[in-house]
């Protein structure tokens, strides 16, 4: 049942108003699934071989609360495509805030990434994105609600990747 709130509604939300709040032809919404984003929304602006993106994400748990929001930048290069005057590949640098909450603790991220990625373009309209890289912490704070045991988090960078289904309107 989280799902349809932390999922559905929101993408239906996009689908409903996307048409009517931006010019055609400008934005891409994605849904997909990534690290660090977890499950999430996007929107993209496209702007010639670039694009500016935005997204939301949750992870539906039982014992776990956690958000994701992300901003990011494309640049398209390379290839062609026969649905898109935009190049399939691009090079994606962003940044994630992650928040996650159990009963006893709030952790708080904020990483940096760097993506090397493709879009795989089935219509005009429908695509498909993947893309691999690094992210890289610049910020952690962990906040105890109540004593629990002492967790330090070791990772200065990890692999991050994305796979995403895109519309354009």
């Amino acid at each position: 049942m989280k799902l349809i709130y932390y999922i559905l509604i929101p993408i239906t939300l996009f689908l409903c108003l996307g048409n009517k709040g931006f010019a055609q032809e400008k934005v891409k919404l994605s849904v997909g699934f990534g690290v660090p984003e977890l499950l999430n929304i996007g929107v993209r602006i496209p702007i010639k071989q670039t694009q500016i993106g935005f997204s939301f994400g949750t992870l539906p748990q039982k014992y776990r609360y956690s958000l994701s929001f992300s901003g990011d930048f494309y640049m398209h290069f390379g290839g062609t495509s026969k649905f898109s005057d935009r190049h399939p590949w691009y090079s994606r640098a962003g940044f994630n805030y992650l928040r996650s909450e159990t009963s006893t603790l709030i952790y708080k991220y904020l990483y940096f990434n760097l993506r090397i990625g493709r879009e795989i373009s089935i219509s005009k309209k429908i695509g498909i994105e993947l893309d691999i890289g690094p992210a890289f912490k610049l910020f952690y704070d962990r906040i105890e609600k109540s004593p629990t045991e002492i967790y330090t988090y070791p990772y200065q960078f990890f692999p991050s990747f994305g796979i995403a289904v895109f519309y354009r309107l």
